[in-house]
């Protein structure tokens, strides 16, 4: 089938001991088959080790005279693995050639193969050709097919790129707009051309037959084919120009078409494509100048203006094929007349799209023979697609590009001319050589350098994943601070919520998990109390969350069956230190573990009014609270919802009556932080920071037991793990003060890549000596944030600062900066007695309820006491 073709056709072969039948056929409407698809007949191929030699899993069938492939047997003891056809006039193979060949590597085809089937090959084959020659494939992506039709939308071989053919047809080269009809222009012929009309009447048949009537007349710029159903007289209007496009919105639909098709299709020939949407050649620049100061080269770069319909468009050069057929060989092309001495490279491009642009160099070839003064550069272009060729025997584009030659002299000048330019041409290449040759060391040198400081940085990064991996499975695992409880009996003694330092010896302290989890099998009962504070200095200054507590303290114990000495209370305003905040850090650190080891979580929101803000507080404002959220995820993801409760007047209730309202309980890093709310003061870290990892390590857990004891629980986090586990988060902070306005919001790491490295940790660890996942090379994830670091970075530019500051205040009195000396010792005296030791029992007389500072490093439920209170 040659590159213009299109129509079916039957070809046979009959040489040798092979043989056999094939079929070139023109696909139906819709048919994803190419035109070059070839079937063979199986019945007409000879048996493969009766026509070849097969040794060793190899089949040598070089110089056979076969015409097809030989056909080969799986269910045969021989196994052929590499094939050579060389020598063997095969021209075409088909799809189907290479069954009964399932442990195929490699084949060999012979020069004379013009084309190879996409479908033939199994995947994984390697391809070669034992010469060269007119094919429709690409061994490399920088050559070209021999057929101008063939194009680039290929399908890929192992070494061989097959030609996506793409034949012609009556009108295949208008392009048309369903539905479409053009108004405001009056047709070439009155009433447009009908089934009676006596001249052209076949034009009235289909849409495509006007729009080739239409690319046949030179007067048509546009068309439309309009079936008038209701009048049974289908019409072809022919049009002098393009008018506006109408398309009605009726048209469009499916019942209101005909035969499938639609009513109304309007179009363009190829000729309007050219002239308005520049579907043409394109060479820039206007002028190219050759002249000493250019060293007598210059570039022409060729473009597509639009990507033609099919097929590909050949431009030639400088010089013309005049009655030349198409694919003339190159020594039938001649030199226009004033051209001669100026050569062209490459002299032949191929371009298949609008989006490759081709650099040809002009330059002066032979001073003898050049003619100075102003010439154009002619284009012999071909194309499959009609609207790339201008009319006319030559194919010239109308956008040529003129060569300015001047030279300084002539004759024996610009011979010595030639020669001088030679000679420094010769002393650039070496001097060029060796500083290359110096570069390319410094090269080699510094890529080394870049590789093993990139080498360094991921190894540093995988250090760091595997460290927070471990740190958040140790989050869970250990308490990171005393956890410490009020018995049930003692916390219903009180008649308002008490400080950790003022009841600290009324605590009973357990040390590790196990030791709370051997005290519940003993028959206790530990309950944690979730609530939020109704002041910023008072957690219930109304004594309204007192009163819940020992209510639903009093409903636990119910619930458990035991007596209210056997519950044991964690609440944070008694069970974490408000004074010495090392240890303070450590129990928030610890908050999801002291939530997932009780056998009893209760929420505790009456509806009230905050002290400070007059805000209401609710089950609804504790809801939004990040920190609330997160002991509502650390117990749910231990013990799942049986042992959460809300109190209330009515007892215990479920705490997650609703698929949605768990969702947003579960969304700890959507929730509300004072941190945030203030705006960091002093690049202060979020408490997103310090969550990361609690939250990375019950993800872990869930994970690990996701075919098991979790699966309810995966199945719920899977589908919203990008949510719940952000990559990063908007770290805000006030420009000026908190009473500013002005807020900027800075993208910082979050969880990075740790939940993917979680995942990968886990996979790694439960997965078989021989699993793939052993043998790859790990990813590279990108670390999460380090809220540790970042504090010890703040703490030492504080400690900086304060050096600073006193070395520059070293000669100032202490009475010249207003401070007296009892003060500064009754300070150090305090931090002193801040500082981590044995627990000191308070001197006050009864219990004296300390003075409350705002702490805004965590939520408003863990405030900081006032060193100035303190004993």
């Amino acid at each position: 089938a040659s590159g213009g073709g299109g129509g079916a056709g039957v070809a046979r072969a009959d040489q040798g001991g092979g043989g056999g039948d094939l079929v070139l056929f023109e696909p139906d409407a819709g048919s994803a088959e190419s035109p070059y698809a070839v079937f063979w007949m199986p019945d007409r191929r000879e048996p493969l080790c009766e026509v070849c030699e097969c040794v060793d899993s190899t089949a040598d069938c070089r110089d056979r005279d076969l015409a097809l492939v030989p056909a080969a047997d799986a269910s045969e003891s021989f196994s052929v693995k590499h094939l050579d056809l060389g020598g063997n006039p095969i021209h075409l193979v088909g799809a189907g050639s290479f069954d009964g060949m399932p442990e195929l590597e490699s084949v060999v085809f012979p020069a004379e193969t013009a084309h190879v089937d996409p479908r033939a090959l199994p995947e994984g084959v390697t391809v070669s050709f034992a010469g060269e020659g007119r094919r429709t494939w690409l061994a490399a992506p920088s050559d070209f097919f021999q057929d101008i039709c063939c194009g680039r939308e290929a399908v890929a071989l192992d070494g061989v790129a097959a030609c996506a053919y793409e034949a012609t047809s009556l009108g295949s080269s208008c392009v048309y707009e369903p539905h479409a009809q053009y108004v405001g222009v009056d047709p070439i012929q009155d009433g447009g051309i009908t089934r009676n009309s006596e001249f052209l009447a076949e034009a009235s048949e289909s849409a495509t037959k006007c729009g080739a009537m239409c690319e046949l007349i030179e007067e048509c710029r546009s068309f439309t084919y309009n079936t008038r159903v209701l009048f049974n007289d289908p019409q072809c209007l022919l049009y002098s120009e393009v008018g506006e496009s109408v398309v009605n919105a009726a048209s469009q639909n499916e019942n209101f078409g005909v035969g499938g098709g639609p009513r109304r299709t309007s179009g363009i020939p190829p000729r309007t494509r050219r002239d308005q949407e520049n579907a043409q050649l394109v060479a820039t620049p206007d002028l190219v100048e050759l002249s000493e100061a250019t060293d007598f080269t210059g570039t022409i770069e060729l473009r597509l203006g639009q990507t033609p319909l099919y097929g590909a468009v050949w431009i030639t050069v400088g010089t013309l094929l005049e009655g030349q057929p198409q694919g003339a060989p190159r020594d039938a092309q001649r030199p226009l007349a004033g051209l001669a001495g100026i050569s062209y490279s490459p002299s032949t491009v191929v371009l298949y799209d609008n989006e490759t642009t081709a650099r040809v160099t002009v330059s002066v070839a032979d001073f003898d023979d050049v003619i100075y003064g102003v010439r154009r550069v002619p284009f012999d272009v071909k194309a499959c697609d009609p609207a790339f060729v201008e009319t006319g025997p030559t194919g010239v584009r109308l956008n040529v590009v003129q060569i300015n030659v001047r030279s300084g002299g002539g004759g024996g000048g610009g011979r010595r001319a030639k020669r001088q330019r030679r000679q420094a041409i010769v002393a650039l290449i070496v001097i060029a050589a060796v500083a290359g040759i110096v570069l390319l060391a410094w090269a080699a040198a510094a890529v080394r350098r870049t590789a093993v400081k990139k080498r360094e940085l991921e190894v540093a990064r995988a250090v760091t994943v595997q460290e927070q991996v471990a740190a958040a499975h140790e989050r869970v695992q250990q308490f990171q601070a005393h956890f410490s409880v009020l018995p049930g009996d003692k916390f219903a003694a009180l008649d308002r919520l008490q400080f950790h330092e003022e009841i600290r010896d009324a605590l009973v302290v357990y040390d590790s998990r196990a030791q709370v989890l051997q005290e519940i099998d003993a028959g206790s009962a530990f309950v944690f109390l979730s609530h939020q504070w109704l002041g910023y200095e008072d957690p219930d200054p109304q004594r309204v969350h007192v009163a819940a507590m020992k209510q639903a303290v009093a409903n636990v114990a119910k619930d458990a069956g035991v007596p209210l000495g056997r519950v044991r209370v964690w609440l944070d305003i008694h069970s974490i230190p408000q004074i010495n905040q090392s240890e303070q850090k450590l129990a928030i650190a610890s908050l999801p573990t002291f939530a997932a080891v009780c056998n009893y979580f209760v929420v505790v929101a009456p509806n009230t009014i905050h002290a400070d803000t007059d805000d209401v507080c609710d089950s609804r404002s504790y809801r939004r609270r990040a920190w609330c959220r997160a002991e509502v995820m650390s117990c749910w993801a231990r013990n799942g919802t049986d042992g959460m409760y809300f109190s209330s007047n009515q007892g215990l209730q479920p705490l997650a009556p609703s698929e949605a309202v768990l969702t947003e309980a579960l969304d700890v890093f959507g929730g509300e932080l004072t941190c945030c709310r203030l705006g960091h003061p002093n690049g202060a870290v979020c408490d997103k920071e310090h969550l990361m990892l609690p939250m990375l390590g019950l993800y872990g857990e869930i994970y690990r037991d996701r075919h098991g004891v979790a699966r309810e629980a995966y199945e719920i986090l899977e589908p919203l793990r990008g949510k719940l586990f952000p990559k990063t988060f908007n770290y805000s902070q006030f420009v000026d003060s908190p009473i500013s306005a002005d807020r900027v919001e800075t993208p910082q790491t979050l969880f990075g890549d740790l939940v993917d490295a979680v995942e990968y940790a886990v996979d790694l660890a439960n997965a078989d000596d021989d699993d793939p996942i052993r043998r790859r090379r790990a990813p590279d994830f990108v670390p999460g944030t380090n809220a540790l670091q970042t504090e010890n970075r703040m703490l030492q530019h504080r400690m900086r600062s304060r050096s600073h500051r006193r070395q520059s205040h070293s000669l100032l009195s202490f009475h010249s900066m207003g401070v007296s000396a009892h003060s500064v010792n009754s300070e150090l005296t305090q931090t002193h007695a801040s500082t981590p030791g044995p627990p000191r029992k308070s001197r006050s007389k009864g219990p004296v309820r300390p003075s409350m500072m705002r702490m805004p490093t965590w939520r408003t439920s863990a405030p900081k006491l006032d060193s100035r209170h303190t004993a």
